[in-house]
């Protein structure tokens, strides 16, 4: 926390070592926040300020752990008690690789204020005992209270992106042939800006020598589209009984 609230720096890191004890053993914990004052020009374009986001991250305890359902790297995520951020483990060839893009990722948002790429708010490595973590946080664009009906990752191919369920809920994510006979209504004017921003970010990322790109879709119906549905579903079922 003394690391993310310290008055930004034009050094490439920060630094804090401290000492903890657990169980009556004292270990050593050195703690780098990465590239400090370019995080907080990202956050700030964002509308973050630095207490709400050290608070968030530290006040209390973060939930999660676990590896996410679309992860196929492995990597665990956490979510900070408000439900704004997301704490990911990432290999240090990610950290490496941000670290090359983050100059080019300032100028992208800022060129591009309505990316729909992942907002990424900090990157840190943790030493302890005889590991090493490395971690970057980010936007969560689930922190809504409402409840999720349906998650897709798409990737704009057909190729092994099926998945298989009976039926799928909130707890599912599914693929692009999942959705296939799916659609969404958009008027002109928000799906050509939505093409405007998919083509931006694509080539964004083109030009930076990154491939694996998702459109991650989160579907959450409002209570009078549900109530339709439903009496929709009771008035076939009614119909099929009758004939």
């Amino acid at each position: 926390k003394q690391i993310v609230i310290k008055k930004s720096s034009d050094c490439e890191s920060l630094k804090l070592k401290k000492k903890i004890s657990i169980d009556g053993s004292t270990y050593l914990i050195r703690f780098i926040c990465h590239e400090p004052a370019k995080y907080e020009t990202i956050r700030t374009f964002f509308g973050i300020d630095n207490k709400t986001f050290t608070d968030s991250i530290t006040s209390s305890p973060l939930a999660g752990g676990k590896k996410a359902e679309v992860s196929k790297s492995g990597s665990k995520f956490w979510k900070s008690n408000c439900s704004r951020f997301l704490v990911k483990s990432i290999p240090k060839h990610e950290v490496d690789c941000l670290y090359t893009l983050t100059s080019a990722y300032i100028s992208h948002i800022k060129a591009n204020p309505h990316t729909l790429l992942t907002r990424f708010l900090g990157s840190f490595t943790v030493h302890f005992k005889q590991t090493v973590e490395h971690f970057i946080i980010m936007n969560n664009i689930c922190s809504s209270e409402d409840k999720i009906d349906y998650t897709f990752d798409l990737k704009g191919t057909t190729e092994a992106r099926m998945v298989k369920a009976k039926k799928f809920h909130s707890s599912h994510v599914g693929k692009d042939l999942n959705f296939k006979n799916e659609f969404i209504c958009l008027s002109s004017k928000d799906a050509e800006s939505l093409r405007k921003t998919i083509r931006a970010d694509s080539r964004f990322l083109y030009d930076q020598g990154v491939l694996d790109y998702s459109f991650l879709l989160i579907i959450v119906q409002k209570s009078e589209d549900k109530n339709n549905n439903e009496e929709v579903n009771n008035n076939s079922n009614g119909d099929n009984k009758k004939k």
